[in-house]
């Protein structure tokens, strides 16, 4: 094999990732390679990696049009991959702190993104997704909390839906 044999977590979320459409293909060969490895030399191999050969195999056998290459994440899917769901919360962070400091959107936007090494829409995405969970990340990370000026910034720029008719943000720290 020419990389480190992944443990049984990286299996784990390698395969998670396949699932999901946004594995890496020299990850998914790495599975594969680690499946042919063990049965060559007669090893054990973990209950993950059947399970991910059984999903894969399960998903080429229902999908009709879905190539065994795209059942077992050696063909990445057309379009930009998806980005996980941590790394939207960070991005929206971000934005949410430049924007607290009064830079506008579309300024704080093009920062995130210059900052990260992504596009701006990329971004954009993150921080309609991930705004809610992010102010509420970003409270968590401040023993005071807001300040006034804070908190009326997050009233103008957060949705209507996030505040109540008393002012008050109905965002509950996580």
């Amino acid at each position: 094999m020419k990389d480190s044999i992944p443990t049984p977590f990286e299996l784990h979320v390698i395969a998670a990732d396949i699932r999901q459409g946004r594995a890496n293909p020299t990850d998914a060969r790495r599975l594969i390679e680690m499946f042919c490895v063990c049965v060559d030399a007669e090893l054990p191999f973990h209950r993950w990696l059947l399970l991910h050969l059984r999903d894969s195999f399960q998903c080429y056998l229902n999908d009709e049009k879905r190539s065994m290459g795209s059942a077992f994440g050696l063909k990445r899917r057309r379009g930009r991959p998806n980005v996980p769901e941590q790394r939207q919360l960070k991005f929206a962070v971000e934005v949410i702190r430049l924007r607290l400091t009064g830079m506008m959107h579309q300024e704080a936007l093009e920062q995130v993104a210059e900052r990260y090494g992504c596009a701006e829409s990329v971004i954009g995405e993150a921080y309609s997704m991930q705004r809610l969970p992010a102010v509420a990340a970003l409270r968590n990370e401040r023993s005071n909390g807001f300040t006034d000026a804070e908190k009326a910034t997050l009233h103008r720029i957060l949705p209507k839906e996030a505040v109540s008719h008393t002012g008050k943000s109905n965002i509950k720290p996580v």
